[in-house]
């Protein structure tokens, strides 16, 4: 049943996604959905639908993973596949083939981890680590296992199991994008040393011999020391790791922050702090802070440390207490970072999911929240499924791109034209490996093709020739193509157009050439703000052209000038009148043609006014002012016995109230003084005392009734109190 529910609510994604990437395809060019679907705990899953809150929906009914897990999904954020590192479940929640069997363990903090092939995305590695989970042997530490999404009709299978890459490896295992945006170093620490192994994962593969930096405590001593999580920031340049305890729960743990170099492999710059029992940690999206879970002997804490602080400060003089609790059940385990922007954290042997809602802020504004994410299906424990943290940077494009381009100069027949290899490249250190060029001039031969990146090419006739290049890298290739208009000398064209006063056009001359406007302009683009004649000299090698163009002008735009609301008596003469003497013509709401139009009864108007340069349009809504009705304002009184404008009352003139409600406020907002009555006055009194000097507002609410009719009005302004 599960298994239904969740292939339905597939199909619903991919409907909602496509519809909404209509909607809102310029929102992020790069947005990254690779982490849009997370499986972790006993049969828990969540599903973040383009970067929104989470959904909790289920998991197949044989998923169950006490710590680290991880899962991939596509740049539109539709699911591939997912593992506890034994284990891979596809798209459709069923074991891939051959998918079991991975040396990963129930029990290891960072389990698996997925990192795409560069420059063959079909291909996936899942890294998967035993660690020293069991504190028994065998102790396998990481291998790899590959996954060919071609397979089997696109639902994958895996092709290599278990490959070894370092057998003694502690838990710790993470991965960063490279300096190069295409290859991944794959983060290992070893077991009973300090080092740290780099493995580059490039389009060939896995490098057998890693970076190696010794740096740090180390992980040494009781199995259980092998215990913790490795995780970088966004931006791949600092990395975290969290040392969990010896047993039994010895309360000596560490967490460690390091400068990471994605170029080289090279980790530096250790900064240590002291804890309990560390475990989840997890970056800010900006990088500045550092959250980490960490269990004492009496509570469970989330703490939060300010990392750009540390050149004045200890990094533990930083730390700030945002969550401890003594219930082990809400006690936050493992965290991580997800597309929205939030962090979340799982609990043990419970049906919610924590969230850090404001990461970047410090302090107790970070805006913690216990219960987050209710899980309809399933519990969390330990784990929280592990990313390549890049991907959460909205910069970050995981798929490099070449766009081609070029330019040339030198359009005359006979002589060369000169193209220039514009292309650019996503990241820069993309690597070509070759330029082809056609220049659509078949009657050259062998000349019509180039390998080149600058070449030449020579036109025997005048005429437009598809000139296109491509560029070959080590991942992708793309074209690009462009009309370049040969010229033969002295040729001269018109090119007339015209332009409607107050606007504006831009003439443009064909390209690579040098230019001589009849102002002395040199630009290809010349702007054309008023009718006239305008040419230019177009040299380009030996040919030289003349190209004139005159500008017309169309006429003026179209306006309406009466008023949009008007009330008026009855009886009263009233022309609209909508000419604007621009030769237009006009079309009002009853069909009529003339320049205006005579009213007679109160309603809307509207006029639909027609030229060469548009249409303007202009509505009225007309009212009846009801008998003239005409309301007397006073704007002071004084209350004070003398018999003299004693009291405030608003008194009408022509007419014929059907409702009345009068309100008095004070400066405070306070209701001093109401009434139904028009003929009732306000006595400066509230609640039998007398009301301070001073200026009170008022509000009246009232309907006017004329021949059957009743119109529902309004009225305010300010009275002054006078003693």
């Amino acid at each position: 049943m599960f298994k239904s529910y969740f292939q339905q609510l597939l199909r619903f994604v991919v409907l909602a996604v496509y519809l909404c990437s209509i909607c809102f395809f310029t929102a992020s060019l790069y947005a990254q959905e690779e982490a849009s679907y997370w499986f972790f705990g006993n049969g828990a899953a969540l599903h973040f639908n383009a970067s929104t809150a989470p959904n909790s929906i289920p998991a197949p009914d044989d998923f169950s993973q006490y710590e680290g897990c991880a899962s991939w999904s596509d740049a539109e954020g539709n699911l591939i596949f997912f593992t506890n590192g034994i284990d891979i479940w596809d798209a459709n929640l069923d074991i891939m083939a051959n998918g079991t069997g991975l040396y990963g363990h129930y029990s290891a903090a960072q389990s698996a981890i997925v990192v795409p092939q560069p420059c063959n995305r079909p291909i996936y590695y899942v890294f998967t680590n035993n660690g020293r989970t069991d504190h028994i042997p065998p102790f396998r530490g990481v291998h790899y296992s590959i996954v060919d999404k071609s397979l089997n009709g696109g639902l994958g299978a895996v092709t290599q199991k278990n490959v070894p890459v370092l057998p003694n490896a502690s838990e710790q295992l993470t991965a960063v994008l490279h300096c190069n945006g295409i290859d991944y170093w794959v983060l290992i620490h070893e077991w009973q040393s300090s080092a740290f192994h780099a493995y580059l994962l490039d389009g060939n593969g896995l490098s057998e011999t890693p970076i190696v930096s010794e740096i740090g405590l180390g992980r040494y001593g009781d199995n259980k020391r092998a215990i913790g999580i490795l995780k970088a920031n966004v931006a791949g340049n600092k990395l975290a790791v969290s040392g969990a305890q010896t047993a039994p729960f010895a309360f000596d743990g560490n967490m460690q922050v390091f400068d990471f170099n994605a170029c080289t492999g090279e980790i530096t710059n250790e900064q240590t702090v002291f804890l309990d029992n560390p475990y989840g940690v997890s970056f800010s999206p900006d990088g500045k802070l550092l959250y980490v879970s960490n269990q004492t002997q009496t509570e469970v804490q989330l703490l939060q440390y300010e990392l750009e602080a540390v050149d004045s400060l200890n990094l533990a003089d930083t730390k700030t207490i945002v969550w401890d609790t003594t219930i082990v059940q809400w006690g936050p385990r493992a965290l991580q970072l997800a597309g929205n922007g939030k962090i979340y954290t799982s609990y043990l042997d419970n049906s919610y999911v924590g969230a850090i809602n404001n990461p970047n802020i410090s302090g107790l504004g970070c805006g913690f929240e216990r219960q987050a994410v209710s899980l309809n299906y399933g519990t969390g424990l330990f784990g929280l499924p592990a990313f390549i943290e890049n991907i959460f940077d909205p910069s970050v494009n995981l798929r490099p791109t070449v766009l081609s381009d070029f330019s040339y100069e030198n359009v005359c027949v006979g002589s060369p034209t000169y193209f220039t290899n514009l292309s650019t490249f996503r990241p820069i250190s993309i690597i070509v490996e070759g330029y082809e060029w056609y220049f659509d001039d078949v009657e050259t031969g062998q000349d019509n093709f180039s390998i080149a990146e600058n070449p030449s090419h020579t036109f025997m006739e005048p005429g437009e020739f598809a000139v296109q290049l491509i560029v070959k890298s080590s991942c992708i290739v793309d074209t690009v193509s462009k009309v370049v208009t040969i010229m033969a000398p002295d040729e001269t064209l018109k090119k007339d157009t015209a332009v409607c006063r107050g606007d504006s056009i831009v003439l443009e001359a064909i390209e690579g050439a040098d230019y001589l406007w009849q102002d002395g302009s040199t630009t290809r683009q010349y702007l054309v703000a008023e009718a006239g004649i305008y040419w230019v000299v177009i040299r380009s090698g030996l040919c030289t052209r003349v190209d004139s163009f005159s500008v017309a002008e169309k006429g003026v735009y179209p306006s309406v000038n009466f008023l949009n609301e008007r009330i008026f008596c009855p009886n009263e003469a009233l022309i609209l009148d909508a000419d604007n003497g621009l030769g237009a013509t006009y079309l009002w709401q009853d069909g009529s043609t003339d320049t205006h139009y005579n009213v007679v009864t109160e309603g809307s108007y509207a006029v639909t006014v027609s030229n060469n340069c548009g249409v303007a349009i202009g509505e009225s809504l007309l009212q009846y002012d009801l008998a003239c009705c005409e309301l007397s304002k006073p704007t002071a009184f004084s209350p004070n016995g003398d018999g003299v404008n004693e009291v405030f009352q608003v008194k009408s003139k022509n007419c014929a109230i059907a409702q009345w409600q009068l309100e008095v406020y004070n400066r405070w907002g306070q209701l001093v003084f109401q009434t139904t009555d028009a003929t009732t006055a306000w006595e400066g009194q509230f609640k039998g005392g007398n009301c301070p000097i001073g200026t009170y507002a008022w509000l009246l609410k009232y309907e006017v009734q004329e021949q059957g009719k009743i119109t529902a009005l309004k009225s305010a302004g300010n009275v002054t109190l006078i003693r």
